[in-house]
């Protein structure tokens, strides 16, 4: 094939992912690079280019990273992306940055160990938005220009802002998300959630360039997209929504008066979302704050639970379309057989714990249900 100096490699490559296991997303692959290079790509021009290509990428010692994963969506060829084939890689690495932070946030809480924090969204930058190799260079593309180098004219330094380990249990997460780019599942409800993950993504960027009064607002964009809010009554509409999607039997509730002299009650997660809600009104609307208005309980911070409230809502989704759940659906029916209980009413009763999606145990660390004791 004659190649010209702009004809790119279709793949996409996460430098600093460090990933040792082959798995899909959808229909992306996501594969560690030096250790299956042989077994995918069968051209070895490409795969001789691939792999000088990516001693571009160095640690902070200056010597060459093996921790490139590659993001393939079909054949690896010198061919551009479509347009779908590139959003698929887009919306598929959000779908892993989404599990791997929020199961990791999750692992966290629940241990209450803030040490065991998960890692940042940088460390999946997905460089194929803005650099791929070009014939004997590198073409780094931007909104406002584009630049090439010469092969061995430069490295790209690990950045410093990958966060923690991987201390979450996400692949079960991440194998439902896959399930949303399946042909059978809502389109509308697939581009809400994706959407909803880009906003994740932009909002656990550890860069400097971005502030916790940045991620506050982000987050609480990620919750407008997925939960369609309107355009009044923002506040009430996102207490209300938690309220009904997240309140469980044994939720702890309480009262608040508004300034008519009203009185309501909902849950502990209503009443947070509430308070999560009017803080992003207080940024957007220039009012001043401190460090501490970001405290929730101890070292949980507002974006802590925000992660969390967020992984229930997205895990409820999925099981509402049938892409994660099936154990208990099956043990659900199974009961039923012998009981005068349906399997709804059996699917509901397990939903929360740990023989569902394990949500109590969320609850309890954040205080919202009683404490079950050891």
């Amino acid at each position: 094939m004659t190649r010209t100096r702009k004809d790119p490699i279709a793949i996409g490559y996460l430098p600093w992912a460090d990933l040792h296991e082959e798995f899909e997303v959808g229909p992306v692959v996501f594969w560690p690079f030096y250790d299956k290079a042989q077994e995918k790509i069968a051209d070895p021009e490409i795969r001789a280019e691939l792999t000088q290509f990516f001693e571009t990428f160095v640690d902070n010692a200056g010597s060459p990273v093996k921790t490139v994963v590659a993001c393939s969506r079909g054949d690896i060829g010198f061919r551009r992306f479509s347009a779908q084939e590139s959003n698929d890689i887009v919306a598929a690495v959000d779908c892993l940055i989404f599990a791997a932070i929020a199961e990791g946030v999750r692992n966290g809480v629940c241990a209450d160990n803030r040490s065991l924090a998960p890692p940042s969204a940088d460390r999946f930058d997905l460089c194929s938005r803005w650099v791929y190799p070009c014939h004997d260079g590198l073409v780094i593309s931007t909104d406002g220009s584009t630049g090439y180098w010469s092969q061995g004219e430069y490295h790209i330094p690990q950045p410093l802002s990958m966060g923690g380990s991987f201390c979450g249990h996400y692949r079960p997460l991440l194998g439902g998300l896959g399930q949303a780019f399946d042909l059978g599942f809502p389109a509308d409800v697939r581009e809400r959630l994706f959407r909803s993950l880009e906003w994740f993504r932009f909002a656990h960027t550890e860069s400097t360039a971005v502030s916790w009064l940045h991620k506050v607002v982000m987050m609480s964009t990620a919750f407008e997209i997925l939960l369609q809010f309107p355009e009044r009554g923002q506040t009430a509409y996102f207490a209300q929504q938690i309220d009904k999607q997240l309140r469980l039997k044994n939720s702890m509730l309480a009262k608040r008066t508004d300034a008519k002299g009203n009185e309501y009650e909902a849950c502990l997660p209503a009443w947070w979302a509430w308070d999560f809600y009017d803080l992003r009104s207080r940024i957007v609307h220039g009012e001043s704050l401190m460090g501490e208005d970001l405290q929730y309980r101890n070292w949980i911070s507002h974006l802590n639970v925000a992660d969390l409230v967020l992984l229930e809502l997205v895990k409820r989704l999925l099981y509402e379309h049938g892409c994660i759940g099936d154990e208990i659906r099956r043990e659900a029916a199974e009961w039923a057989e012998n009981s005068n209980a349906s399997a709804e009413e059996f699917e509901q009763a397990m939903l929360p714990g740990l023989l569902g999606l394990d949500l109590e145990s969320t609850h309890a660390a954040l205080g919202w249900i009683p404490s079950t004791p050891e």
